[in-house]
């Protein structure tokens, strides 16, 4: 019973996870189409970038005492990457700065691509997890 309300609890933080990706995705379209300008996209992105990386570490860790551990481990690689974002640069802020936006829109746009197939897998495979958990 617990590993029901487990999986349905993660794959609502997962969507939640999703749906922040794609609220990037579409402001860095919009400003590679010039329909915003960088301070207000930074303006609209900064405040959720704590919130993601902590959303993501919550959801993770959260699958540790329920022994869901291929689960944890399969969450593992994005959990090191946002903890090397947050804490590994330490001459680098996380947070976007509208003076550089322009020469880092790439590498933010295929971050947020990645993280948006590591979401939509993740949805998948914790659907599948509870699925089996059913029986």
């Amino acid at each position: 019973m617990h590993s029901i309300i487990l999986f349905i609890f993660t794959t609502i933080l997962n969507l939640a996870s999703f749906g922040i990706q794609v609220y990037y995705a579409v402001m860095y379209s919009d400003l590679e189409a010039d329909y915003i300008n960088p301070v207000d996209l930074c303006a609209k992105v900064n405040p959720f970038i704590v919130p993601e990386i902590a959303l993501h570490a919550f959801t993770s860790v959260l699958l540790l005492p329920f022994g869901a551990w291929l689960t944890f481990l399969v969450n593992v690689p994005l959990l090191y990457f946002n903890y090397r974002k947050m804490f590994g640069q330490k001459h680098k802020s996380y947070k976007l700065d509208p003076t550089e936006i322009f020469r880092t829109l790439k590498g933010l746009q295929t971050e947020c691509y990645v993280k948006i197939g590591f979401h939509l897998f993740m949805l998948f495979f914790y659907i599948f997890k509870l699925i089996f958990s059913l029986d």
